[in-house]
């Protein structure tokens, strides 16, 4: 399990702004009590959205698993959550899309105990 994460990442280091971001499970590896500031420096490490309506595409794209039991890791993020997370540290942001919700169960998920395992995939468009 992380503990104490210190996220280190700045434009400066990573070679300036990036337009999109693709989180592979990396936000379920977390703890809730870091998503949050997690996010916020995701969102750092990004232009600002713009108030152009000619980007109708997402520029935050999420891969979550869901499981039915309140423990982690993985610890699992739904559209719900997601949505008022986002929506708390970017109010702009008021809709995230899912995009895709797949059976991931299998016998490794079966081993750590768990019953039911889903990976979804979210969308994010920032400039909505």
């Amino acid at each position: 399990m992380v503990t104490n994460c210190e996220i280190d990442l700045t434009q400066k280091l990573i070679g300036g702004p990036v337009d999109y971001i693709w989180d592979r499970a990396a936000i379920v590896a977390l703890h809730w009590d870091d998503h949050e500031r997690y996010l916020i420096k995701l969102l750092s490490l990004m232009e600002k959205p713009s108030n152009s309506s000619t980007n109708s595409g997402y520029d935050l794209l999420f891969g979550c698993y869901w499981h039915d039991q309140h423990r982690g890791p993985p610890f699992p993020v739904d559209q719900d959550y997601l949505t008022k997370l986002l929506h708390k540290i970017e109010p702009k942001i008021e809709k995230i899309d899912l995009l895709d919700d797949v059976d991931a169960f299998n016998s490794g998920w079966a081993n750590g105990a768990f019953t039911i395992m889903r990976e979804r995939c979210f969308g994010v468009n920032r400039n909505a």
